[in-house]
């Protein structure tokens, strides 16, 4: 049977089958290759194919990737960790302030995005704590990269009017989201799918 890896645990994987049902899977021995330069030879996106074996299943194949989006791994010395697989965008929600997001890091994520043929969206998030000053920073900001063809959208979680063009942003589309610690992930994540965040 087919199916995509929905979560990842390390050593378990959800996958939602072709029969609309979720699966407990781990991985066959023989897709932990020897020589690769990957630490998690299956990822989150991933379609792949498995075996049913009791109440668990196997999975003993990765079908092949249309992209794919990975970091250096922390321990791993010169490995890599595949953050996520088949993605349709790669969003970056960012802040001017608590916490201030810099330009560097938002340029970094930009690098990273075209590198792996992915597109790319910043979302600029609190914009309700901005005084004068770095409300004209922020404009600033979203001129430049306008200039270079990457979409920007400036928001306020508090604000209910600003949801609507934020969830036509995600709609129908497979997204990895990141950040700093603060930017508001988990808040934009709790409003896009409640039901799923908190399983």
């Amino acid at each position: 049977m087919n199916g995509r890896v929905l979560k990842s645990t390390g050593t378990w994987y959800d996958v939602l089958g072709d029969d609309g049902l979720h699966h407990k899977c781990r991985v066959r021995g023989k897709l932990r290759l020897e020589g690769s330069r990957e630490t998690n030879p299956v990822a989150v996106g991933d379609f792949v194919s498995f075996e049913q074996e009791g109440e668990d299943a196997s999975i003993d194949a990765i079908l092949e990737r249309r992209n794919h989006m990975v970091r250096q791994a922390v321990k791993a010395g010169d490995h890599q960790q595949v953050l996520a697989a088949n993605i349709d965008q790669a969003v970056l929600i960012a802040t001017v302030i608590q916490p201030r997001t810099s330009t560097g890091f938002i340029d970094r994520f930009l690098v990273t995005a075209d590198a792996f043929d992915i597109q790319p969206l910043v979302i600029f998030n609190k914009t309700d704590l901005l005084d004068e000053d770095q409300q004209e920073v922020l404009s600033q900001a979203e001129a430049i990269y306008a200039q270079i063809g990457v979409r920007t959208v400036s928001m306020s979680a508090i604000h209910e009017a600003h949801w609507a063009e934020v969830f036509e942003l995600f709609k129908g589309k497979v997204s990895l989201i990141t950040g700093h610690s603060g930017a508001g992930k988990s808040t934009i994540l709790n409003h896009l799918a409640p039901d799923q965040v908190s399983q």
